[in-house]
Parts: structure tokens; C-alpha cells; sequence
């Protein structure tokens, strides 16, 4: 229904906020103290995870991205994500881009107007420019999800998108015990495709409920994300 869809979304906003708040929190109190300050000693020993607020941005994409593909084609997929992601992105980067400038030294670096320019584009990596922030790392594996997610509409492929997603975490299981070839680590946005994978695998239940399927999938996805995540410690 209406109320139970708002419901949802309310939850998944409060989530967001919350993973967001992790890793604010992570690199104002963590990421850039000094070494060995005892300033925050308690506090440090539980925000320095903060940063797995960004797995849990991960799986909350896979659920939100999954959504907006129903109804509608691979164009308007692709248009719907440029209007809702580019022009905030566009205004964080000028900002930062302008921060750093003023006040070089801290949590960037000055950029030139043509560095800026190119990472107006989000993938600065691939025109050989360095991110403007170091934190929009993580735009770039959203885009390589969104491009994935495009190819299945583009080809009819969406109506079987839980097949894709098992398949995703099959051989990101796999990934954890054998090394995988560069291209199906790109392919399975490997060591994020579990993340991914089990955020649209909760799309599927929240649209059409539970299956033993979808139960072995997320049993099989989340502890192999969390044993990813764990290495990347």
C-alpha cells in the first residue's frame, strides 16, 4: 500500500542517516586525528568502523536502484539517475574544489579549473584526473552498479535480475577462497557486489516476499560482505 511503500522509505531514510552520521563521524574523530593522539581514546575505539557506513550505503542502493528500474526503460533509467545524482554532485564538487583552494593543506588539495572541470564528469579516474575528494571513491562503484543494472534492462534481462543477483554472490563466495580474473572482479564490482546483490535481494522480498532462494542468497551474501569487509580492515 501507500502508507506501508512511505513506511519503508521513512526506515530506509532514518538507515541512511545513520551511515552517513558513521562515517562523518569516522573521519572527524578517526581518519584524520594524529597518531597516537589520547585525546578520544574511547570514542576512537568505536568510531574508526565508522566507515562501514558506506557498505551499508551499498546495500541500501542495491534495494533503492533495483526500485527505480521497475516500469521503466533503460533511457529513462539512465535519466532518472543523471537528474537525481549530478546536479548535488556538480555543487559538492565546486565547494570542495573552492575549500581546498582557500585552505590548502587540509583535507585536500588545490585543483586546477581543468581538474575541476573533469570531475564535473564523476569519473575523473578514467580521464586522468584525481578526484577533487577522496571520498567520491565511492560514486564511481555506484555508477559501475547503475551501468550493470542498465545492461539487464537493455537487454530484457531485468525481469530475471535474482538469477543475476545469485549469480553475483555465487562467485563473490568463490572470490573469497580463490583469486578471481581482473575482468569478473570488475564485472562483480568485486569485493561490493555482495553488498549490492543483497540490498536487491531485499527489494525482491519486500515486493513479493520471502523464498527459500532469497533466504540462502542473503545467508550466503552477507557473511561473505562481511568477511570482505573485515580484510579490507
Amino acid at each position: 500500500t501507500g502508507a506501508s511503500m512511505r513506511s519503508r522509505l521513512a526506515s530506509l531514510d532514518i538507515l541512511r542517516f545513520l551511515a552517513a552520521a558513521a562515517v562523518m563521524v569516522y573521519h572527524f574523530t578517526y581518519r584524520y586525528a594524529q597518531p597516537g593522539d589520547p585525546s578520544l581514546p574511547a570514542l576512537q575505539a568505536v568510531t574508526r568502523h565508522g566507515y562501514l557506513g558506506v557498505e551499508v550505503f551499498f546495500i541500501i542502493s542495491g534495494f533503492v536502484i533495483l526500485w527505480s528500474t521497475q516500469g521503466r526503460s533503460a533511457t529513462q533509467f539512465v535519466r532518472a539517475r543523471l537528474l537525481r545524482l549530478y546536479p548535488e554532485f556538480w555543487v559538492a564538487v565546486i565547494v570542495s574544489a573552492v575549500i581546498f583552494a582557500l585552505v590548502p593543506g587540509g583535507f585536500g588539495d588545490p585543483q586546477t579549473p581543468f581538474s575541476v572541470l573533469l570531475n564535473l564528469t564523476m569519473v575523473p579516474e578514467f580521464l586522468g584526473a584525481r578526484p577533487v575528494d577522496g571520498v567520491y571513491w565511492t560514486l564511481l562503484v555506484e555508477i559501475k552498479f547503475y551501468f550493470l543494472l542498465w545492461l539487464l534492462i537493455l537487454f530484457g534481462q531485468i525481469a530475471h535480475i535474482e538469477r543475476w543477483l545469485l549469480g553475483c554472490i555465487v562467485l563473490s563466495a568463490l572470490g573469497v577462497f580463490v583469486p578471481l580474473p581482473g575482468a569478473l572482479r570488475s564485472v562483480l564490482i568485486f569485493p561490493y557486489g555482495p553488498l549490492f546483490a543483497a540490498g536487491g535481494l531485499f527489494f525482491l522480498v519486500f515486493t513479493s516476499g520471502w523464498t527459500r532462494t532469497r533466504v540462502i542468497g542473503l545467508a550466503t551474501a552477507l557473511p561473505t560482505a562481511a568477511i570482505l569487509a573485515v580484510r579490507g580492515m
